[in-house]
């Protein structure tokens, strides 16, 4: 005769231990099998003493970043490759099939994923929890239009490559996009907030990138009004304690959106972002990667000034000239096609002929169709850090613009990339060293089906020494997706 089993006693540090291991979904599906369990995981029942445990979204490994690096497999990976910096050690997530055919633009600070394909779906994902997903709007949803610039891209060309029309300035450009060179000029980086699905998302988009914020779950994103700079968005924080938004643009502008104004169910009534403060030199074109962070109720900027380089200029370097397929931009490389220098030409096709009118309105050329400009987007695949500048923001400063250099960050160090700016007091976090600016390139170099080379920079910068330390060199075999710095963070049942 089999035995009943009262399942419903099990101790609750065994239950602790089974649910650690699962999604936040099925902690749900748990704790509805009976108020016990329910209890044990950190809900209150009327008449029962206070539950012995509570839920937190804790950090692991001292919270110390790490960094999804680069792999072998590209894109096509079903799992994450890290470099913890506590010990220089690698990690290894597998069986994560929700990586595949997608590539990370941003992450939170609490160890969820922004991923997105190729077609601009982006999803939130967690490595440490790989049940568990969240979805964004597609980002086909936002068109940036302002007063000088409308852009529109299209999908569904022929040759399968995107088209896309850009008007700045009553000056009309037509520009051709691989698919997989389009989702990489357009996107540059998704914030989160916070956990799913609490919080929202901040979308840093378009070829002179706008911001856009949505929720898990919503239909769209909505644009946010800022004002127009001569510049685009680089980065954006979000500060909670007065609930707004900092933007930052290229040259250096600083803008604040105050969410207090903003109606999620009338988003188009939102008031516009007011300037905060000027560009430190206006007349500088050297303007650098702008990020901005908080440290101890201080706003930071940090500019990161790179150096670009084109594939052909990284073989150059490199001493592979000579034995190396240079592609360049312009050339069709098919070896069927008859030799640009042959001069065997048929005499028919005389760019001179008196009866080809190029004024003629059904000319399908490329060079006069519709008062387009055909422009082949340049592609560079290396950008190497060679600058990084610390400034605080100084209200008091009566003449000037109100940014004051920094040299010295204390017992801080700044995380910053294709992710959200992190500032973090690296006292006791084992592999961090204090005054330094850690660094991933997230610049738009990327491969395409042509050009496989494509290298990414990270490392870190010694504010006190004005030195660098490079996590990875040319040497290295894998080079995408680009890095970006991770927080690893899981839920955990704290005791009571």
């Amino acid at each position: 005769m089999k035995s009943h089993r009262d399942w419903s006693s099990l101790l609750p540090e065994l239950l602790i231990t089974v649910a650690e291991k699962l999604s936040r979904a099925e902690i749900a599906s748990v704790r509805a099998v009976c108020g016990r369990w329910a209890w044990a995981l950190g809900f209150p029942r009327r008449g029962w003493p206070p539950p012995p445990y509570r839920a937190s979204s804790v950090a692991i490994d001292s919270s110390v970043p790490w960094l999804l690096l680069p792999n072998e497999h590209g894109e096509d990976a079903d799992y994450c490759s890290f470099l913890r910096l506590s010990d220089g050690g690698a990690h290894r997530i597998h069986s994560l099939p929700q990586m595949s055919g997608r590539r990370c633009v941003g992450s939170s600070p609490d160890g969820w994923l922004v991923t997105l394909d190729l077609y601009l779906q982006p999803q939130i994902i967690h490595p440490l929890m790989p049940h568990e997903s969240f979805s964004l709007p597609s980002l086909l949803s936002v068109n940036p239009v302002t007063e000088d610039t409308n852009f529109i891209p299209i999908y569904g060309k022929s040759d399968g490559s995107v088209e896309c029309v850009t008007e700045y300035f009553d000056l009309q450009c037509m520009r051709y996009y691989p698919v997989e060179l389009f989702r990489d000029k357009y996107v540059r980086k998704v914030l989160l907030t916070s956990a799913p699905p609490t919080g929202f998302a901040i979308a840093i988009l378009g070829i002179m990138p706008e911001i856009a914020i949505a929720r898990a779950g919503d239909s769209t994103w909505s644009v946010l009004p800022t004002l127009q700079t001569i510049a685009f968005v680089d980065d954006a924080v979000f500060r909670e304690d007065d609930q707004r938004i900092y933007i930052i643009t290229r040259d250096g502008n600083v803008q604040i959106f105050d969410l207090q104004s903003f109606k999620w169910e009338s988003p188009s009534a939102c008031q516009p972002a007011r300037l905060m403060t000027d560009p430190v030199d206006p007349y500088s074109t050297d303007w650098g990667n702008k990020h901005l962070v908080f440290i101890n109720g201080d706003l930071i900027q940090i500019s990161r000034h790179d150096r670009r380089y084109s594939e052909r200029e990284v073989l150059l370097l490199d001493g592979k000239i000579e034995d190396a397929a240079i592609i360049d931009e312009n050339h069709d490389d098919d070896p069927d096609d008859e030799d640009p220098n042959d001069d065997d030409e048929d005499p028919d096709d005389d760019d001179d002929d008196p009866d080809d009118d190029d004024d003629d309105p059904d000319d399908t050329d490329d060079g006069s169709d519709d008062g387009f400009i055909p422009l082949v987007p340049i592609v560079e695949v290396e950008a190497v850090t060679t600058n990084v500048i610390v400034m605080k923001f100084d209200p008091l400063l009566e003449q000037g613009i109100p940014w004051v250099p920094v040299v010295d960050l204390g017992s801080y160090s700044i995380f910053v990339g294709c992710n959200h700016a992190m500032a973090i007091n690296v006292v006791g976090k084992p592999g961090l060293r204090p005054n330094c600016v850690y660094f991933t390139d997230d610049s738009q170099c990327g491969p395409t089906p042509k050009r496989k080379l494509c290298l990414q920079d990270a490392g870190a910068y010694d504010l006190g020494n004005d030195t660098f330390h490079r996590f990875l060199t040319r040497s290295d075999e894998f080079r995408w997706p680009p890095p970006l710095w991770y927080m690893p963070r899981r839920l955990k049942f704290i005791r009571v």
